[in-house]
């Protein structure tokens, strides 16, 4: 199965601060949109919108573009993204398709997850696409007070573009966890455990 970002058109990286800061409350639009989606007669968009896969067990956990406090940085989708995903007469194996392996699918219906879809508009263009070089400016803004990231990431650029990792190797590594001498499996492995861009990222949008 191809990697979550090879999928999709359009992956988008945004900061969560920025990106609330930034909802827009033109909402008619977007509720005709959601009208279709849930009605499985989604066809076309006609507006420019981004949207997030929500994960969650709680209702607080829908609160947030991510229910992980640590997590400073989301994927997000655009409008072609989200027709690709729900048009009407695309798949039903969504989750299958964002990436996830049948023991995780398996493991969150056990968990009793539940999924829900975030659209808005922005006032302004905040998201970039999802490649490896436009990360490294969100990590500097994301981490001000840790210039060991943004360090280590220009130290293994060259590595993240064409070594590929396997979860079995990736370790839960939080950002207070890394220094000047970690090494590419641990610094990728931060990027996995607390930004979510795992094995699946491609780094390619």
């Amino acid at each position: 199965m191809k990697g979550l970002l090879t999928l999709f058109i359009g992956m988008l990286l945004v900061d969560c601060q920025t990106a609330y800061n930034n909802v827009s409350q033109e909402i008619k639009p977007l509720s005709l949109i959601a009208r279709d989606i849930s009605q499985n007669q989604l066809t076309k968009v006609n507006t420019p919108f981004y949207a997030r896969i929500l994960r969650g067990t709680t209702e607080s956990d829908f609160s947030f573009l991510s229910p992980n406090p640590e997590r400073k940085i989301v994927l997000l989708l655009d409008q072609e993204g989200v027709l690709w995903l729900f048009h009407k007469d695309s798949p039903n194996n969504i989750l299958s398709r964002l990436g996830y392996t049948p023991q995780e699918i398996q493991k969150m219906k056990e968990e009793k997850v539940k999924f829900k879809l975030f659209i808005f508009q922005t006032e302004t263009s905040l998201p970039r696409i999802a490649t490896w070089e436009n990360l490294l400016p969100f990590l500097e803004k994301t981490y001000p007070k840790n210039p060991t990231i943004p360090w280590l990431f220009k130290k293994f650029s060259t590595q993240l573009k064409t070594q590929k990792v396997s979860t079995k190797n990736l370790q839960q590594i939080k950002s207070s966890d890394l220094n000047l001498n970690s090494s590419f499996l641990f610094f990728r492995s931060f990027l996995s455990s607390e930004l979510h861009l795992n094995e699946r990222f491609t780094g390619t949008g």
